[in-house]
């Protein structure tokens, strides 16, 4: 049986907080498909980290990477067999995830604790598909949606036990966050899903407020699968969270002053979502497509 056909769409932003501070976005997300199998995650780079950006957009490529090669051996060709054991799985890929980030500890200079803390800490959402199942799973904190039904899972005093924490394990690495699994449905049951990082729990929050300079609704996380126009261009996504971001100002006069409104979105935003397309797809829509991955920016 092949696999069922979706399309996609994605975006990020960066969180008012970082934007007044001058600090880098430090969110990623990537998806990718091989020989009927599709892997995509969103990352979040932990905000103390001096360039976590990095390891967050290493991350969410290296997720995807350590799903196709612990599928390798799969039967038929590469399908993936998590049985009643998801969890067990999950390990398995993050033991393989340990060994990507391992070669690039290696060529920073070492193991040392400072280029992890520094580079490499990020939590992460993904989703691993196959043609008869769909597992989606949390590394830290994040969102996830299917089929409708959200989920937020955050960190206990907003510390997330990161995936890369157990690479300071001596000698052998700890496995500190092997990835908690949030749904195992058959694919042929999931109709939209989302996956954000912690960000998207105030975009959430938000939905009932309005735009800053406008009188025009937030609304909720399910127009981001149910609104054609998120498919049609992939950057629909971005825009709309820049402009539930965006700050605004305006002179009232009569009181002699500045009033300033703030993006409604203090931290960095990122979302990623696929919907089960139609029977013929909207003009313009993005389906989902063997090989090379989009969006190519993160």
């Amino acid at each position: 049986m092949g696999i069922a056909s979706f399309e996609v769409a994605g975006g990020s932003v960066r969180g008012t907080r970082h934007r007044h501070g001058d600090v880098n976005a430090q969110d990623a997300l990537y998806w990718e498909t091989r020989g009927g199998l599709s892997a995509l995650a969103v990352t979040d780079g932990c905000s103390s980290g001096r360039h976590s950006e990095v390891g967050a957009k290493l991350g969410a490529r290296f997720l995807a990477e350590a799903f196709f090669m612990e599928c390798a051996g799969g039967e038929p060709a590469g399908a993936a067999s998590w049985g009643s054991d998801p969890s067990a799985f999950l390990e398995r890929v993050h033991r393989r995830l340990f060994g990507l980030f391992l070669g690039v500890v290696g060529g920073m200079g070492g193991r040392s604790r400072e280029t992890l803390l520094d580079w490499l800490l990020f939590a992460a959402v993904a989703a691993f598909r196959t043609p008869e199942h769909t597992l989606v799973a949390c590394f830290g904190d994040g969102v996830a949606a299917l089929n409708g039904e959200v989920r937020v899972v955050e960190a206990e005093d907003n510390r997330p036990r990161y995936p890369m924490y157990g690479v300071m394990g001596d000698p052998e690495p700890v496995i500190a966050c092997p990835g908690e699994p949030l749904w195992d449905v058959p694919t042929a049951e999931v109709e939209t899903l989302l996956l954000g990082t912690d960000g998207v729990a105030d975009l959430i929050a938000a939905e009932a407020r309005t735009l800053p300079g406008t009188g025009e609704r937030v609304g909720g996380l399910a127009q981001f699968w149910s609104e054609d126009r998120y498919f049609r261009n992939p950057d629909a996504v971005r825009r709309r969270l820049a402009r539930i971001n965006r700050d605004h100002q305006r002179i009232e006069w009569e009181a002699r002053r500045l009033h300033r409104e703030n993006g409604l979105l203090p931290d960095d935003t990122t979302l990623l979502v696929l919907r089960r397309a139609a029977a013929e797809a909207a003009p313009g829509a993005r389906p989902e497509q063997e090989g090379e991955p989009w969006p190519k920016r993160t």
